[in-house]
């Protein structure tokens, strides 16, 4: 099975095999980025020297996220006197978020919407993202049929990391990865969840989520007077809150999406 960063190049980054410089790989070749040797590498026989603070070998899949592409990402700036242009990199759009499916990519863009839109090949789905919005807050607009797909919740520059969490997503689990981690996100508790926090007031939704917070970090168990008073005027959101995993981290992930998006 293809591992997540080669499942992005087979679906989406492999549009930039054209423009990067690639020679033979060697046997003792080993991917600065993923860390394998060229034997485990999607295309096991094309290298790329890449120079950065220090001279790195890349497999295809890992220095697609760090070429710089005019063609299909666009300027990033101006540099200089002689106002020298720096392409865009995909890795370095910092809050960017990607969804990649067998059958679509979006890319989620924040203040580099313009940026790529102006690109002369964008070659995926471009979302905008309004002001203090997160892939989060649109990525299950997205999601359909898929039986696996990859999401990176946003992009923060360290590539190694980033590249080290990615994981599956499946119809049921979403996992939001980035250089800090994978978040895990189950999906129908969260739509229910998402439904039923659109009817409450924005005093309930704090509560909620204090509460949530409270008890996933000990700080107050289940039985708390306040928590129960709750949970007897809100029995729906108690219901929905108890169909999130057991897992705390999860639901203190969940909680803390679903908050945001009703401040």
């Amino acid at each position: 099975m293809l591992t997540p960063i080669d499942f992005i190049y087979v679906h989406a980054t492999y549009v930039l095999q054209d423009e990067i410089n690639s020679r033979q790989s060697l046997p003792d070749d080993v991917c600065s980025v993923c860390l394998r040797e060229s034997a485990k590498w999607h295309n096991p026989y094309e290298a790329v020297d890449f120079k950065g603070y220090i001279k790195e070998v890349h497999c295809l899949a890992c220095h697609a996220l760090f070429h710089p592409s005019d063609k299909y990402f666009g300027i990033e700036q101006y540099r200089g006197a002689n106002r020298v242009p720096i392409f865009n990199k995909l890795a370095m759009l910092k809050g960017c978020g990607l969804f990649v499916s067998e059958r679509r990519t979006v890319l989620f863009a924040n203040k580099y919407y313009e940026k790529l839109s102006l690109a002369e090949k964008f070659p995926w789905e471009l979302v905008s993202l309004d002001k203090g919005q997160m892939t989060s807050n649109r990525i299950l607009e997205y999601l359909g049929t898929d039986a696996r797909f990859v999401v990176i919740g946003k992009f923060n520059r360290k590539k190694e990391e980033l590249v080290a969490n990615l994981r599956y997503s499946n119809k049921s689990s979403l996992y939001l990865c980035d250089d800090n981690g994978s978040n895990e996100v189950h999906i129908d508790s969260f739509k229910n969840l998402q439904n039923i926090l659109s009817y409450k007031t924005k005093k309930e939704v704090s509560t909620w989520k204090n509460h949530v917070r409270a008890i996933c970090l000990g700080l107050k168990p289940p039985s708390d007077k306040k928590i129960v008073k709750f949970w007897e005027a809100n029995k729906d959101l108690q219901l929905a809150t108890n169909s999130m995993p057991l897992n705390p981290h999860t639901r203190l992930f969940m909680a803390h999406l679903l908050g945001g998006q009703h401040n």
